[in-house]
């Protein structure tokens, strides 16, 4: 059984039109035909809402310049924070620290739209993306 605010957090997701996925009782994955992927997972001090991507080629033939470009989307995000991970995979990652509500949360996934989908449409960094 999901706690009470990962199942909040799981209907205001497929009020959005996200498909959800149960990973295990304090996790799930949500896809949308037009937005990346989150995992959503429960901790006892917030949730943590991460995006992952994988990386082409281009990222590491020119490391330099992805990392760059990490760094760059880094400096304009407002709540989230984009990682290179060590698989060299992107993770974009967020944290909710607060019990749900739906306008707080509504208010959180227009700042997670513009860190995600906005700002990366922007950056260089979707050409080290696949």
């Amino acid at each position: 059984m999901m706690p009470n605010n990962l199942a909040a957090i799981s209907e205001h997701l497929q009020f959005l039109g996200y498909k959800i996925e149960t990973i295990d009782d304090q996790s799930f994955a949500a896809t949308h035909p037009r937005k990346p992927n989150i995992v959503v997972k429960h901790f006892d001090m917030g949730t943590q809402l991460t995006s992952p991507f994988w990386v082409t080629e281009a990222a590491e033939a020119d490391r330099i310049g992805y990392l760059e470009a990490v760094n760059q989307a880094n400096r304009k995000t407002t709540i989230c924070r984009y990682i290179s991970g060590v698989n060299k995979d992107l993770y974009i990652v967020t944290w909710f620290l607060r019990e749900y509500e739906r306008t707080a949360f509504a208010t959180f996934l227009d700042l997670w739209d513009c860190d995600t989908v906005g700002l990366f449409q922007q950056l260089d960094l979707r050409s080290y993306v696949g």
